[in-house]
């Protein structure tokens, strides 16, 4: 099984610090886990071996309410191909703590294909408007669904659940029932992966999404899956898709 991992948590709640995930209902609480169930290994081990290098050394977790502390969130893709990305986010700009915690994550996790971080000191844990930083390796991954590859970067929405994706993303195929004439609109597109997906019996894709870099995955993962009949944009599907946009590129069905 090969999953991203929803942001676990670094925090506290009833005077106890660890990794954990948020509470439900709660927003600045967040529950202790060991082992979450529906994460592949080795996700449970670098959360883990992270909180206990915190704990040994003196880092801080990030409190929500009075909005201070080192550690943040982490995102974990484990992939397909084998290739593996994590993104550790952090609270505070300080580069000998974000230094020494980096070269303990590759020290005891070396099979990581891409290492990021992210300094966010910004109110909420989105990383809209923040810039992740690589650390070793590419900054991305390349998954599969099929014979297709897709690259993923930190900020990319992808299907969290690989295997899954695949069927949502098969059924969805056999729903549309193409032909290999219609022009198939991939809107809120993400990295394109849909469309990409239909693309063999599509006569054309046209995707839309409003973040910059995972347009810029969806037109290098066209060009990595060597197709000519797409073609992304960026921006508001709201603004974009107006009556001009649809006459340029054909009418919808």
């Amino acid at each position: 099984m090969t999953d991203a991992i929803s942001p676990p948590r670094w925090g506290r709640s009833g005077g106890r610090r660890g990794c954990r995930l948020p509470r439900r209902g709660f927003w600045s609480k967040v529950v202790d886990i060991e082992t979450c169930h529906l994460q592949s290994e080795p996700t449970n081990d670098i959360r883990l071996a992270i909180k206990k290098y915190a704990f040994q050394n003196g880092l801080s977790f990030y409190n929500l309410r009075e909005q201070h502390g080192f550690l943040r969130t982490m995102q974990v893709r484990l992939c397909e191909t084998g290739e593996w990305m994590a993104n550790i986010m952090v609270g505070e700009n300080d580069m000998e703590k974000i230094e020494k915690l980096m070269q303990f994550v590759l020290q005891q996790f070396p099979n990581i294909t891409s290492l990021l971080y992210t300094i966010n000191t910004k109110h909420n844990d989105s990383l809209h408007g923040l810039e992740p930083v690589t650390y070793y390796g590419k900054g991305y991954v390349i998954e599969k669904l099929e014979n297709y590859q897709f690259k993923i970067g930190p900020k990319s929405f992808f299907q969290t659940n690989t295997k899954q994706g695949e069927e949502l993303y098969k059924i969805t195929r056999d729903f549309a029932e193409l032909t290999g004439k219609e022009i198939l609109y991939d809107l809120y597109c993400g990295t394109g992966s849909i469309g990409i997906f239909c693309s063999e019996n599509a006569g054309k894709i046209i995707g839309v999404e409003m973040i910059d870099a995972a347009i810029e995955d969806a037109k290098e993962n066209a060009a990595l899956n060597h197709l000519d009949k797409t073609l992304f944009y960026a921006g508001d599907v709201i603004k974009v898709c107006d009556d001009d946009f649809f006459e340029k590129h054909g009418a919808l069905m």
